[in-house]
């Protein structure tokens, strides 16, 4: 047991964290004046049109979508009687040499 703080990120949170440690991604963040439950369905809809070599994480609230080169994510987070929604894109950074060595 610590005393150390617990907190919880929401997914669009996690993608922004995402987001500021990536060279030169790009990103998006809005208020929709729809609910969460009327949006996060329609970018599920996206996500099952992905076209292999991408690989698909969905979680509820986070779309992932990653190949060897590129990295595209989209989150989704109830705020107030509105939805939060992020979007990001970038391209994968190169492994780095310790990477490399772990494999």
């Amino acid at each position: 047991m610590t005393d150390w703080p617990v907190t919880a990120l929401d997914p669009v949170r996690r993608l922004r964290v995402l987001a500021a440690g990536l060279p030169a991604a790009l990103y998006a963040e809005a208020r929709l004046d729809l609910p969460f439950t009327a949006v996060w369905p329609a970018v599920t809809l996206l996500a099952a049109g992905h076209h292999p070599p991408l690989d698909v994480v969905l979680r509820p609230g986070l779309c992932l979508l990653q190949g060897d080169h590129v990295l595209a994510a989209t989150a989704a987070a109830p705020e107030g009687t509105g939805t939060r929604l992020a979007l990001l894109a970038a391209l994968r950074p190169p492994p780095t040499a310790a990477a490399c060595a772990v494999r």
